[in-house]
C-alpha cells in the first residue's frame, strides 16, 4: 500500500487489489483516451503505456482504487481531480506505478525501470529549469540596469540643458 497527499491535505492510501482492479474495469475512459483500458489485460503495450503515462487516466484509475475512502469522506471524482496539483501528480503517479509493480510481479522490473527513468527525467528538467531561470533573471537584471542607466542619462541631459518641466 502506497500513500500520497492531495492539495487539500488529504492522505490517500492507494492499494491495487482485485476488487480495485474490478472497479477500474467497470470505468469508462472514453473521455480521457481513445485507448481501451483493461487493467486486468495490462500486458498489451499500448494499454500499459497509457496507464503509466497518461495522468488523467492514472488518476481515474487511482480514484477507482480509493473509491471506498473517497465515499467515506464524501469526496466525488470531480472533487478528487480538483485536488490533484503538481506535487500530488508526482506522488500519485509514483505510488500508482509501484502498486502496479506489486500487483503484476511479472512486470515489476519494467515498471520500476520506467519509474526510475521518469524520476531521472524530472530531475533533469528541474536542473535545466533552474539554470534557465537564473539566466532569465540575470538578463532581466542587465536589461533593467541598462534602461535605468539610459533614463538617468536622459534626466541629467534635461537638467543640464535648463529645460523646464510642464
Amino acid at each position: 500500500m502506497k500513500m500520497f497527499q492531495d492539495s487539500k491535505g488529504r492522505t490517500w492510501e492507494l492499494s491495487l487489489s482485485l476488487a480495485a482492479a474490478q472497479r477500474i474495469e467497470g470505468c469508462d475512459f472514453s473521455d480521457l483516451t481513445d485507448q481501451e483500458i483493461s487493467i486486468l489485460n495490462i500486458h498489451e503495450v499500448d494499454c500499459l503505456d497509457t496507464v503509466v503515462r497518461n495522468a488523467p487516466v492514472i488518476f481515474a484509475c487511482i480514484y477507482c482504487c480509493i473509491k471506498p475512502q473517497a465515499d467515506a469522506q464524501g469526496v466525488t471524482q470531480d472533487e478528487f481531480a480538483e485536488s490533484i496539483d503538481g506535487n500530488a501528480v508526482i506522488e500519485g503517479k509514483e505510488a500508482w506505478v509501484e502498486e502496479l509493480a506489486a500487483f503484476f510481479p511479472e512486470l515489476r522490473t519494467v515498471l520500476l525501470q520506467m519509474l526510475e527513468t521518469q524520476k531521472q527525467g524530472l530531475e533533469k528538467i528541474q536542473k535545466r529549469s533552474k539554470k534557465m531561470a537564473k539566466k532569465m533573471v540575470d538578463k532581466i537584471g542587465t536589461d533593467l540596469d541598462s534602461q535605468l542607466d539610459k533614463a538617468e542619462r536622459e534626466a541629467e541631459k534635461t537638467l543640464l540643458s535648463g529645460e523646464t518641466f510642464g
